[in-house]
């Protein structure tokens, strides 16, 4: 039996980026009985257990159900671990029971909450990260920028790394990006409002660049809070090159197609430096060309992606697709298909 510590995705969050990671990995292991534990301190002091198929997924808690959590763990064949967020609740069970250990390890947990000023769980995961590493044989990360990362935190550990990028489904509709060129530049933003999107900037450079042949397209589920700061730093905004909108996911690539230009503005920091963002891989997918603050980007500038740094002026650039973008998504999607996660996960190291 194969357990995955991991929450299972449902209709209520398939749509988030962690989500979408464990629906995808899951679908490696089709072949496979699986059991997913998901604990909790604060909740399921009764247990819950849902059979669907191949899977069994267990709601419970990590104290009232400590033995019966140890007992799965001990008979489990390998165990997958999603992110260093489900170490937590599990860390006494997995410092008990010797079995073949993997971490999908997401992005850098620690620095994320440190990043958010929570200094008591940066602590709590960077002490979980310290002693996950010194019990798992793989790990495997979503870039290699987070692979030399680790290397360097963990100097001394003999773990094997594995690189996976996150795939999302919505780059399957890609159509042919030669044939949508023309005349007037379409800038994108897909997302909402969190701070770290930067949106202020973003505001910012929209309004340095209000030029008759660029339109700009946000697509956002956050409609007001969105409109209200465009209002407030581009007072009386009602123009036509400026279209705010909520759409459906099915419906996101009909905009990428006909988009040039995207912005994903993350700052350069150590968790941007490392990341594989999912929005980034849409944009890249459908030939956009990022405007950003920093190609410090995961892998990306490594890769030479081509990008427009976000303080130029865009009333130089063209309307244009980067043929050199959609390819760079073709090579890491291909470096997916050549890694098996399965074959990893199932092998004893």
């Amino acid at each position: 039996m194969l357990v995955f510590l991991s929450y299972f995705p449902d209709e209520t969050n398939i749509r988030d980026g962690m989500s979408q990671r464990i629906f995808h990995i899951d679908n490696l292991f089709q072949k496979d009985k699986r059991i997913y534990i998901n604990a909790d301190l604060k909740k399921y002091l009764k247990k819950e257990i849902i059979i669907n198929g191949d899977i069994t997924i267990i709601n419970c808690n990590p104290l009232m159900h400590f033995f019966d959590i140890l007992t799965i763990l001990r008979n489990a064949k390998s165990i997958y671990i999603h992110s260093v967020y489900n170490v937590l609740y599990l860390f006494l069970h997995i410092l008990l029971i010797k079995n073949n250990y993997i971490i999908d390890l997401h992005g850098i947990v620690p620095e994320e909450n440190k990043l958010a000023n929570n200094n008591i769980k940066y602590h709590l995961y960077n002490l979980c990260e310290h002693m996950i590493f010194r019990k798992i044989s793989v790990a495997i990360c979503v870039t290699n920028a987070m692979v030399m990362h680790y290397k360097a935190k963990f100097n001394s550990s003999t773990v094997k790394y594995a690189v996976f990028s996150i795939l999302p489904d919505t780059i399957s509709k890609i159509k042919n990006i030669e044939s949508l060129q023309n005349n007037e530049i379409n800038v994108i933003y897909s997302g909402n409002t969190q701070k770290w999107q930067n949106i202020d900037l973003m505001i910012q450079c929209i309004k340095a660049n209000l030029y008759n042949n660029i339109n700009y397209i946000i697509l956002t589920n956050e409609l007001n809070k969105m409109n209200e700061q465009i209002e407030i730093q581009i007072p009386n905004s009602k123009s036509k090159r400026i279209k705010v909108l909520s759409v459906s996911p099915d419906e996101l690539y009909k905009y990428y197609e006909k988009a040039h230009y995207g912005f994903i503005l993350r700052n350069d920091i150590a968790v941007n430096r490392v990341a594989c963002p999912t929005k980034l891989i849409e944009y890249m997918s459908y030939g956009i060309i990022p405007i950003v603050i920093s190609p410090k980007i995961g892998d990306f500038e490594s890769y030479g992606f081509e990008y427009v740094n976000s303080d130029v002026d865009l009333k130089n650039l063209t309307a244009r697709k980067s043929k050199k973008n959609s390819e760079i998504i073709h090579l890491i999607k291909s470096t997916n298909e050549n890694t098996d996660i399965r074959k990893i996960t199932l092998t004893e190291h």
